[in-house]
C-alpha cells in the first residue's frame, strides 16, 4: 500500500488528460485518502512515526487483491510498519485440478533458509478422518496451506496468516496458519489445516509479503486481503 508518512502531504493537482483522480498517483485523490488513513492509524495508536506499542484495538485492511486472471503469485508490498501483529486471509483455489500447496516468501527473500511444518486432520465420508503433515527445512519458501483445485467448480480453499510482532527488529521473524480445504465432495473428503514456520535470517520489519501457488497458479475470483491489528 502506498503511503507517504511521517512526510507532509502531496502537492494537490488537477488531473491532466486521461489521468484519474482514482489512479493512485502522488497528488491525486485516492492517493491523499490512503496517505491521510495512514496518518489516522498512526495517531490513533499514539506513535508518529515509530513503531512503539499502540493504543488502539482492532484490525484495519491495508490491501486487498482480487484475482482477475491466473498467476503464480501474489505479493502485497510497502507494508506500513505502525501496526503490532500482521493477518492474511485469503480464499484461494488453484489452477490444477488436484490439491496442492500455498507457500509463503517474506521481503522477497527466496533463500534456503525458511523452516516450517504443516499439519491436517483429514475427513471423509461417513465420518472417517485420518491425520498427516508435512516438514520443510532450510527451504526457499515455506507452506502455509493446502489449496482446492477445479475438479469441483467454484471450490477453494479458505485461511489465515498471522505475524506477530511483524514491524519491530531484533527477533527472528515467525508465523502460524489455520485453514480449511476441500478437496471435492462426498468421498473425497476436506482438510483442516495448521502450520508454523520461521525465517531464520530475517530479524527486520517485515515489509512485503508473497503467496505462492507450488503447482500450477492461483485462479481468477480468488481474493487475498491484509490487515493490521493493534
Amino acid at each position: 500500500m502506498p503511503t507517504n508518512w511521517p512526510t507532509s502531504i502531496d502537492t494537490p493537482h488537477d488531473p491532466v488528460s486521461g489521468e484519474s483522480m482514482a489512479s493512485g498517483q502522488p497528488g491525486d485523490l485516492a492517493q491523499e485518502i490512503t496517505n491521510l488513513n495512514d496518518r489516522t492509524v498512526a495517531i490513533e495508536n499514539g506513535i508518529g512515526s515509530s513503531t512503539a506499542q499502540g493504543l488502539m484495538v482492532g484490525y484495519r485492511l491495508i490491501s486487498r487483491q482480487v484475482i482477475g486472471s491466473a498467476v503464480a503469485s501474489v505479493t502485497f508490498s510497502s507494508i506500513p510498519g505502525f501496526y503490532e501483529n500482521l493477518h492474511l486471509m485469503w480464499n484461494v483455489q488453484n489452477s490444477t485440478s488436484t490439491t496442492s500447496w500455498l507457500a509463503l516468501q517474506l521481503n522477497g527473500i527466496a533463500t534456503a533458509n525458511y523452516d516450517a511444518v504443516l499439519g491436517w486432520t483429514e475427513g471423509a465420508a461417513a465420518g472417517a478422518a485420518g491425520a498427516g503433515g508435512v516438514s520443510d527445512n532450510g527451504v526457499t519458501s515455506a507452506r502455509i496451506g493446502i489449496v482446492s483445485g477445479t475438479a469441483t467448480a467454484n471450490q477453494a480453499s479458505s485461511g489465515r496468516l498471522s505475524i506477530p510482532n511483524y514491524a519491530r527488529a531484533s527477533l527472528i521473524k515467525a508465523w502460524f496458519t489455520s485453514g480449511m480445504c476441500f478437496s471435492g465432495v462426498g468421498a473425497t473428503g476436506f482438510y483442516e489445516t495448521s502450520s508454523g514456520g520461521q525465517l531464520r535470517t530475517l530479524t527486520t520489519a517485515v515489509t512485503s509479503l508473497t503467496i505462492l501457488a507450488q503447482a500450477a497458479n492461483i485462479n481468477p475470483n480468488s481474493v487475498l486481503s491484509l490487515y493490521g491489528e493493534g
